[in-house]
């Protein structure tokens, strides 16, 4: 089962640009999928996310049944290298181009399908823009 850790701006997307991120990504892959968000992201969408979106968020967490995990980083980005670099199967969702760079560059990525962040918000239906597939060797 492949394992999808949701960024920071991905949740965000849900507020601002009403992209259901969990069900366009089940759709996308059509596999079993394992949400998850880690605590350092949800520290960071807690300080930047209104009150009343935080809530909104949080509650389509907990009905899409996403896990939130800890991570021992306090930086969000850190949190989610060093997350994917231990993971066998993982996805990083996010809109980050730096993150997305990041993630490219730690990893030997086999699939990098993300591409700009206007595009992606024009292309509800292709979320294939929005991820990048991360496979470690040897892990």
């Amino acid at each position: 089962m492949k394992t999808i850790v949701i960024d920071t701006n991905a949740l965000l997307a849900l507020i601002n640009d009403k992209i259901d991120v969990v069900a366009k990504t089940s759709e996308f892959l059509e596999e079993p999928l394992r949400f998850i968000v880690l605590k350092p992201c949800l520290a960071e969408l807690g300080a930047v996310a209104k009150p009343s979106a935080f809530d909104a968020i949080m509650h389509y967490l907990k009905q899409r049944g996403a896990s939130v995990v800890d991570a021992p980083q306090q930086r969000p980005d850190d949190a989610i290298l060093d997350y994917a670099s231990r993971a066998s199967d993982c996805i990083v969702l996010s809109l980050d181009g730096g993150a997305q760079k990041k993630v490219k560059k730690q990893g030997s990525a086999n699939n990098y399908a993300a591409r700009s962040q206007a595009r992606a918000r024009l292309t509800l239906v292709a979320l294939a823009f929005f991820l990048i597939n991360v496979v470690y060797s040897g892990t």
